[in-house]
């Protein structure tokens, strides 16, 4: 049985999705009979346990091995026989990847901004931009690319959606990933509730609130939603975020993973840039006429407020953003990577 390592991590700081994007990838790898381990710190464990559509194994590396110029983990795949070792995270250095270049195992990167030094990849996959290749043939010459929005993996979830029409979608949809490392989330719904209140009457429809498994604030977010006038209700760690984009005539969300999987949905977006190397894509997708795009600055929540309440208040620019994502969607990202690799 042919094998592939992720090494990936998950936390606070970091956030969740490199560790999703693997996981996309690992459940399409092991619908077709793959086996697929994730090696991961002893922090990312309990984010891996935690989710009911995990697939595959999980080996626990130590610090030390993790400071080591990846040569434990080098032994470890020569041991196992790996097939393929796919790195995701900004934390590894040229020096781990030429180690682990030198295994049994080709190497595949996940790759956001092309500045890390050499890649010394036989496949590199960055699904932002079509714009960076030209940089690749520097920092891998060799490599195969997977590059450009057909290479955006999503998890089985969203492959197996079947987008809601308009007419069912009732909620408007606030989630800021794994942690809001910027803490958008309690801002925002008080400038929405506020909004609300200078209103004669509803402004907003029903929301819906996520916090991913890493939000450090979810004592202060129940005290704010006692105190609002919104209609809202609070999901935490939702293992099923599909059906809420799905239920959505709007969402809020940061940009980066989520918004591939908002355009699967065919779901208007307010989508805010919180890391500069989503900007490329983020305002391609704006380009696209399905979302709208609010840097995160000073003034994001006042902009995205008052964005919210433009377009709730018109509903059929909703919902030409709506037929703009159909047309769009493309859920085969992960099935033309596993193509390239042969697998």
């Amino acid at each position: 049985m042919k094998q592939v390592l992720f090494r990936v991590d998950a936390g606070s700081n970091i956030g969740l999705g490199h560790l999703m994007r693997c996981l996309a990838l690992a459940q399409r790898l092991v619908e077709k009979g793959i086996a697929v381990t994730f090696a991961v710190l002893p922090d990312s464990l309990p984010f891996c346990q935690s989710r009911d559509d995990w697939v595959g194994g999980v080996y626990v590396i130590s610090e030390e091995e993790a400071c080591d110029n990846g040569e434990q983990l080098k032994s470890y795949i020569n041991s196992r026989r790996f097939d393929w070792v796919i790195l995701d995270g900004y934390q590894f250095t040229d020096v781990f990847r030429k180690v682990l270049s030198t295994s049994c195992a080709q190497l595949a990167v996940f790759d956001d901004e092309n500045n890390s030094g050499q890649l010394y990849a036989d496949i590199v996959i960055n699904g932002s931009s079509q714009q960076v290749v030209d940089g690749y043939k520097k920092t891998a010459p060799l490599a195969k690319l997977c590059v450009g929005q057909g290479y955006r993996v999503l998890r089985s979830e969203f492959i197996q959606l079947l987008p809601n029409p308009w007419g069912k979608r009732p909620f408007l949809t606030i989630m800021f990933g794994g942690s809001d490392p910027f803490n958008i989330t309690i801002p925002l719904l008080l400038a929405l509730d506020e909004l609300n209140n200078d209103s004669a009457g509803t402004v907003f429809p029903p929301i819906k609130v996520l916090t991913g498994a890493a939000y450090p604030r979810l004592q202060e977010l129940l005290h704010t939603l006692s105190n609002l006038t919104l209609d809202v209700e609070h999901i935490h760690d939702c293992h099923k975020v599909s059906s809420i984009l799905n239920d959505s005539q709007l969402v809020i969300s940061a940009a980066g993973g989520t918004q591939f999987e908002l355009l699967a949905c065919h779901t208007p977006a307010i989508l805010v840039i919180v890391a500069e190397n989503q900007r490329p894509a983020t305002l391609e997708a704006q380009s696209q006429g399905w979302c709208c795009v609010v840097d995160n600055d000073i003034e994001a929540v006042l902009q995205i407020s008052c964005l919210a309440r433009s377009l709730c208040d018109t509903p059929n620019i909703l919902i030409n953003m709506h037929r703009n994502a159909k047309a769009y969607s493309d859920t085969k990202g992960a099935e033309r990577i596993i193509n390239m690799m042969r697998l």
